[in-house]
């Protein structure tokens, strides 16, 4: 198989072409185009996709803060990553990120709650001497020695405010149309699993709701005893 080239104007460090080689090296067709595609701006609807989940999301975090309780959730987003920062990261995982979390970072690098009620990560917070990379390693080889070995190839993404409860990618397990990786919450009682990153927020948004819910005595369908 030809490998894809792809020459970039400004691009003087090659971090561009280097994903391009993981793409080529991580992927098979039929989604190399795609991912390809998502690369140079060519997928507006996963951008839109993305946006319109995330000003949801953030817009009933900021309702849940004003109930008793919730005061201490402060949805916060970070800048974007640039497209050197997130492909030196690739670089240093050895593995090319998937459509749906490239665009993510592209708009956002690391959101605080959005993973409610966790958090989605930065790149540098995973990174060594990030914030989050010793209780990542710590947790990786917890449960490697429990007998759940394969969180340690996985892509972390997000804590979920405990420390055996994390949210990463399976790049073994690709969707075929569209390139993206499973993404796994795993905590040691039960694993959830969503087909792309989008189904994932859309879970997260799932519990905001029902979070407020409960608060204003919706949760349920409980009876009206009066």
């Amino acid at each position: 198989m030809k490998a894809m080239t792809h020459k970039v104007p400004g691009d003087k460090h090659g971090l561009y072409s280097h994903s391009i080689h993981l793409a080529h090296r991580c992927l098979s067709p039929p989604y190399q185009q795609r991912w390809l595609a998502q690369m140079e701006g060519e997928m507006p609807d996963m951008k839109q996709q993305l946006i319109r989940r995330i000003k949801a999301i953030d817009g009933k975090l900021r309702k849940l803060k004003q109930l008793n309780g919730y005061e201490h959730i402060e949805p916060k987003p970070h800048p974007p990553a640039s497209e050197a920062e997130i492909s030196t990261y690739e670089a240093y995982l050895g593995v090319a990120l998937p459509p749906s979390y490239r665009t993510f970072l592209s708009l956002y690098d690391g959101y605080e709650w959005l993973a409610y009620p966790g958090h989605i990560l930065s790149i540098q917070d995973l990174m060594p001497n990030g914030k989050w990379h010793t209780a990542m390693l710590e947790w990786r080889r917890v449960s490697a020695r429990c007998g759940a070995p394969e969180v340690a190839r996985g892509i972390v993404i997000a804590n979920m405010g405990q420390a055996n409860n994390w949210v990463y990618l399976d790049a073994s397990c690709r969707d075929a149309k569209t390139g993206d990786y499973r993404v796994v919450e795993w905590e040691p009682e039960e694993t959830a699993e969503y087909d792309d990153l989008l189904a994932f927020l859309e879970e997260c948004e799932k519990t905001i709701q029902y979070g407020l819910d409960e608060a204003t005595g919706l949760a349920g369908g409980e009876d009206d005893d009066d």
